[in-house]
């Protein structure tokens, strides 16, 4: 008998999905207004919208795993989720020692709040 799918990790993968769609389009098509309006320390348009590119594919999947019933059908899925923002967390911390920005605060919130989620709903499953 296959494992449900838990209500709030349903949920969690729709607000990704609606988080990722909004930074994919901006990244990927608006790069440098981005910059602009959040004063983004760098502007490197390849690795801009080579980021939107990628959310816009994160964003596919977390809506095909909002879909999804199984959790045995995403549970590599969320455990990628889980490493991947670890890293991007990292990442964000390690900008805003170098170089303070309110936006990169923002998104280091984003990040803490997904991967809170994402780490408390695989353990639920998990059970």
């Amino acid at each position: 008998m296959a494992t449900e799918i838990l209500k709030g990790l349903k949920i969690i993968f729709l607000l990704q999905f609606i988080t990722m769609t909004f930074f994919g389009i901006f990244f990927f098509f608006f790069i440098e207004a981005y910059v602009v309006l959040f004063s983004w320390p760098y502007l490197d348009p390849i690795a801009g919208h080579y980021i939107g590119a990628f959310s816009l594919g994160i964003a596919v999947l977390a809506i095909l795993a909002y879909r999804e019933t199984e959790w045995d059908r995403i549970e590599l899925l969320v455990i990628f989720h889980i490493v991947w923002i670890l890293l991007g967390l990292i990442a964000m911390i390690w900008g805003l020692v170098t170089d303070f920005t309110f936006a990169g605060t923002f998104n280091s919130i984003l990040l803490v709040f997904f991967l809170v989620a994402f780490t408390y709903f695989y353990l639920q499953q998990r059970k």
